[in-house]
């Protein structure tokens, strides 16, 4: 996946002011029980600029900010520390309102990347849109000719069984 394809994706991720409204907002102290984080590491990340608001004021939170708190919550209450988000977060924007159940953070490429799609259509669009973009002529006839073949045999087949009823 090129650079700005995944750019793309991990914004997808991101929850911004244009919410869905919800019945029942958790309070801060209820999303800190749910992913491990202590309340006092919670208070830090406000005194140290990492969220964008005081946890110890809010009653209830709204989609973005548990957004941000789940997200950065999590990354802390997993043991990170203040040089670790720095770096790992250096190319994300803030607030961190990043939904962490679909992206991660790849260590080999130091990057945030999608967590893979589990819908195969859109698994092989995107490889053909990456094989077009890097002009992999090659490949992409390679694949061609494996679908047409697939295609071919699943039509010989379905043939078969017609004469077999």
């Amino acid at each position: 996946m090129n650079i700005n394809q995944n750019c793309k994706e991990i914004d997808k991720a991101y929850v911004d002011s244009a919410y869905r409204m919800r019945f029942f907002n958790p309070s801060p102290r209820e999303v800190c029980r749910e992913i491990g984080l202590n309340w006092l590491a919670a208070l830090r990340l406000r005194e140290s600029g990492w969220l964008s608001y005081d946890p110890e004021v809010k009653i209830q939170l709204e989609e973005p900010e548990e957004t941000e708190l789940r997200f950065i919550g999590s990354l802390v209450a997993w043991g990170l520390d203040e040089s670790q988000l720095s770096m790992i977060l250096k190319d994300l924007r803030k607030p961190y309102r990043y939904r962490i159940e679909i992206i991660y953070f790849d260590w080999l490429e130091k990057g945030w990347r999608p967590l893979p799609s589990s819908d195969k259509i859109d698994d092989i669009q995107r490889l053909i849109d990456d094989l077009k973009e890097d002009g992999e002529i090659d490949e992409l006839r390679s694949l061609y000719d494996s679908i047409r073949d697939a295609l071919d045999e699943l039509k010989a087949m379905e043939e078969e069984e017609d004469e077999n009823r």
